[in-house]
């Protein structure tokens, strides 16, 4: 059987871009925007210390001076109805920390499976700004706090971290932060929100997606380069012998 030199080239290099330039998929996020439970048009649904469905709750040094709820927009909370896009749905995550010393968080966790190797995790979230004036004096609402961590549980550790809050109120603005993974992991993925008992009190957060992009390792590129190389060489050998 003759063999196609170009034929073989061709498909080794098919071979490795399609590894090179694979496609981010979505990871399943559980009650991604908190829809899993009723709340009254206007109203609040006090969830700790669980936290919503499908979530965990978490407080750190907080004791009870912190909760964690759904709200929906109406008549009683500062939040624009409908909720503005990047929002989803009708809920939405609130976190509350009232000590103020700055060293506090109250959050939510979610372990979503085991962490997989050459990996780019990116975590997106709409972070909220509230239409109405901060008690206490404060000049703003509490800049979300959003992470990837490395572990079953909020106490893993941090692979990466940010915090959001937009510029304007009444509105939404999607946070996102990411981080890739080496040749070599163990343990689990959490995503995790949280506020910070300082400045202010509160944080609001919705619409919560995960992606993740295979990374090819160094060999796969160097399959590719070797295939391009190849391409004049084989064109040269077959002119020689026509």
């Amino acid at each position: 059987m003759e063999i196609n030199p170009y034929k073989t080239v061709a498909l080794s290099l098919a071979a490795g871009l399609a590894v090179a330039t694979a496609q981010a998929s979505s990871v399943t996020v559980n009650n991604f925007s908190f829809e899993a439970q009723a709340v009254s048009p206007g109203g609040a649904l006090i969830t700790t210390p669980n936290g919503p469905t499908g979530w965990s709750g978490f407080r750190v040094g907080s004791g009870g001076n912190s909760d964690i709820g759904l709200g929906r927009p109406g008549t009683e909370y500062s939040v624009a109805n409908p909720l503005a896009a990047p929002a989803d749905g009708n809920n939405y995550l609130w976190l509350n920390d009232f000590n103020g010393n700055g060293t506090q968080f109250t959050g939510i966790y979610q372990d979503v499976g085991t962490l997989v190797a050459n990996t780019t995790y990116t975590l997106t979230i709409a972070i909220g700004n509230r239409g109405d004036t901060p008690p206490n004096g404060q000049a703003t609402w509490s800049p979300g706090v959003i992470s990837l961590v490395n572990g079953a549980d909020n106490t893993g550790t941090v692979l990466a971290t940010t915090t959001g809050l937009p510029g304007s109120a009444n509105s939404w603005q999607d946070f996102t932060v990411s981080f890739t993974t080496g040749a070599s992991v163990a343990g689990d993925l959490s995503i995790m929100m949280a506020v910070q008992d300082a400045p202010a009190i509160q944080a609001d957060f919705d619409n919560v997606r995960l992606d993740a992009t295979p990374v090819p390792e160094p060999s796969t590129y160097a399959l590719v380069l070797g295939g391009l190389t190849l391409v004049p060489l084989v064109r040269r050998k077959l002119a020689a012998v026509r």
